[in-house]
């Protein structure tokens, strides 16, 4: 069967080469010794004059190889092939190429130097003959020269690209230095540089590298916010074919957790490990809790652009070299969890005398939610005061760490009557981060309690004294409710001496405007009054009490007094006398003040008195009928300038002229004798009375 596919392979491959372009045929080959063994000196092949460039590929792109058998099903496995290569000559011309592919793995890792090969020549059907002998030569015109090889060699991927890796060598010889070269064991380097080594080479034969399966599995895989200990359960499966393959677990790093053999970072817990061996279809499994944490509707971890965080991934060495390694993703949903609030509502104080007065209510908000929920006041209402948003200290808007407390306080007036309870509630409504509300209330009582009530009497007398033998008396009463919140109603007005104010008695009251029943409010008055007559002896006086009497809204009793005192004058004998002036003695004081501007001194040439005469005088020459008893007054008298001259003169005023007003004039002149114009003149007035004691 095997045959019969390499048979139909030989044809498809000679039809490609037919049409494909450069020719191409089976190479002469032999298996066994490689090409230093062949050459049977030392080579260190350091030149790079021919090259095998690759598989050649047909006209579709695909390569010219034929796999044989089953192929590569696991590092280490045989497979067998034909394909056509592409050989290639940096130099102009290079004689008799052998082509040596290492069939053992490369054990001695130095290509196809040593160690099992097949060892191939360039047919002379499809390469150049430079040297008319069986081994083909090349020619840099003639690139690339095909030729199709047979190859049974081990599955080898040391560089993990999952591609077969073919080591060879190739060797060649020079113009004058060749020799007659029949078959592949007469191929071999002119010179020991005179070849070239790929260690690297491959073929596009996929070798299935010794895999891993992992797993990882979150248990639970959603938690609350903001989060909690998650256990994670591992598999690491070694799932390749190959039945003599085993890995050795060299790693196990998360992502987003790091090494989960250790306890570090969110790890708390964990019973994994590396260095053990996982034979073929067997699994190693572990467990680590670690914390998980976020905010609602989060995915944890919640992988950045660059790649997902969230891979665990578990590396190992199999039993050939191979690094091998697996992957898994998992993820943990942190769900929603509701806000959750309390409110408190205290007041100060907790108890108030009616009527009422003002309370300081605090108000206490705090929230309860889980660690990553702040919470923000939307609503901060009062059933009684209503919204709180700008009342005292308290407002909304106001943000709320998780286990915070928004403590704020507003004070307004509590009224009431005694016994009263007042009882307001105090709500909060509030949102999360996540845009989900909570709604709390609490209340606070504030107990009104009795206030005394009491009343105050004033009773007044008009007048408080009267002539003897008596006379009659206003009496005005007037009743205060002083209660801070109690109406009182008056039901009783008795004066001591009177009786009952409200009503007319004879010999008694002989008016009243008293009457009873009278209700006052809290702070206010009653007034009224009663006339009544007042006898007692001279010198004696008369005091009564008024008493009101009443009750106040509560039903308690109360009561005031007030008294009044009223005098009977002693009337005294009385008598009158009259003394009467007849005339006085005046003495009256002149006094003049030489006022000029100029520097002039004035001389006083007369001095009369419309009443008096010439008061330099007093014989009277004038024909007044006045008598002037004495004078200090001169004529000539000089007055220098700002100076004053003064003189007095004494006169007798009768009674019968009384009041009597007079003049005096002076004629002064200066020193060039002009008047002083108008003459200076004053008055002056004198009153007698006579008066009466009563």
């Amino acid at each position: 069967m095997k045959y019969l596919e390499f048979f139909l392979a030989s044809i498809v491959l000679a039809i490609v080469a037919l049409f494909g372009g450069n020719q191409n045929a089976q190479a002469q080959q032999s298996e066994g010794r490689c090409m230093e063994e062949v050459a049977g000196f030392g080579l260190n092949c350091t030149a790079n004059d021919v090259q095998i460039a690759g598989v050649a590929k047909n006209p579709d792109g695909t390569p010219m190889l034929q796999i044989e058998d089953d192929g590569c099903a696991y590092p280490g496995d045989t497979v067998t092939f034909t394909a056509t290569f592409d050989v290639v000559v940096s130099a102009t011309e290079r004689y008799d190429i052998g082509i040596y592919f290492a069939t053992d793995g490369d054990l001695n890792h130095d290509g196809a130097l040593t160690g099992g090969c097949v060892a191939a020549i360039l047919p002379p059907a499809s390469s150049v003959d430079l040297d008319k002998d069986l081994c083909g030569d090349i020619t840099k015109a003639s690139n690339p020269l095909r030729t199709t090889i047979k190859i049974t060699t081990k599955c080898i991927d040391p560089d993990s690209d999952g591609y077969l890796n073919l080591p060879y060598c190739t060797s060649w010889r020079q113009s004058g230095a060749n020799t007659v070269c029949n078959s592949p064991s007469e191929a071999f380097p002119g010179a020991p540089s005179k070849c070239r080594c790929d260690m690297g080479f491959n073929v596009p034969i996929e070798v299935p590298a010794a895999s891993l399966r992992v797993t990882k599995t979150p248990s639970p895989s959603s938690v609350p916010e903001p989060g909690a200990t998650v256990s994670y359960s591992v598999s690491v499966s070694n799932t390749g074919i190959d039945p003599a393959n085993t890995v050795t677990l060299a790693s196990l790093v998360d992502g987003f957790f790091g090494d989960i053999t250790k306890v570090q970072g969110n790890i708390t817990e964990t019973t994994c490990s590396v260095g053990g061996t996982i034979a073929i279809n067997t699994a190693y499994t572990c467990a680590f809790n670690a914390k998980v944490s976020g905010n609602a509707y989060d995915v944890v971890p919640n992988d950045p652009p660059d790649g997902p965080l969230g891979v665990l991934t578990a590396s190992g060495v199999d039993t050939r070299g191979n690094n091998i390694r697996g992957t898994a993703y998992a993820y943990v949903d942190i769900s929603n969890v509701l806000p959750k609030i309390s409110v408190g509502k205290t007041a100060t104080p907790t108890s108030i005398v009616e009527p009422g007065g003002e309370v300081t209510f605090t108000v206490a908000v705090t929230n309860k939610s889980v660690k990553s929920d702040p919470v923000t006041i939307k609503s901060l209402t009062d059933n009684v005061y209503g919204d709180l948003n700008g009342k005292g200290t308290c407002s909304t808007g106001v943000t709320i760490e998780p286990s915070g407390t928004y403590v704020c306080e507003f004070t307004d007036l509590v009224s009431g009557n005694n016994g009263a309870i007042h009882t307001d509630v105090v709500t909060a409504n509030v949102v999360d981060d996540d845009n989900y509300d909570d709604t709390a209330s609490w209340s606070a009582t504030v107990s009104i309690l009795d206030s005394p009530s009491s009343i105050e009497l004033v009773k007044t007398a008009s007048p408080t004294e009267v002539n003897e033998p008596g006379g009659a008396v206003t009496f005005t009463v007037t009743v205060n409710n002083l209660s801070a919140a109690d109406w009182v109603t008056i039901n009783s007005l008795i004066d001591s001496l009177y009786g009952d104010i409200t009503k007319v008695q004879a010999g008694g009251i002989t008016s009243t405007t008293c009457s009873v029943n009278q209700t006052m409010a809290p702070s206010g008055s009653y007034s009224c009054s009663f006339t009544a007559f007042v006898q007692q002896k001279p010198g004696q006086s008369q005091t009564s009490v008024v008493t009101a009497s009443g009750v106040d809204d509560d039903g308690n009793s109360l009561s005031a007094s007030h008294n009044s005192t009223v005098t009977v004058k002693n009337l005294l004998p009385t008598a009158k006398l009259t003394k009467t002036p007849v005339s006085a003695l005046v003495t009256y004081k002149v006094v003049i003040t030489n006022t000029s501007s100029a520097a002039d001194t004035l001389v006083l040439d007369s001095l009369r008195d419309d009443v008096y005469g010439d008061l330099t005088d007093t014989s009277d020459e004038g024909g007044t009928a006045k008598v002037q008893e004495s004078t200090t007054c001169q004529k000539g008298i000089s007055i220098l300038p700002g100076e004053s001259y003064a003189c007095e003169f004494t006169a007798l005023v009768p009674i019968a002229d009384s009041p009597e007003e007079d003049t005096v004039w002076a004629e002064l002149y200066d020193e060039e004798l002009y008047p002083v114009s108008p003459a200076p003149a004053g008055k002056a007035r004198v009153t007698l009375e006579t008066f009466v004691i009563p």
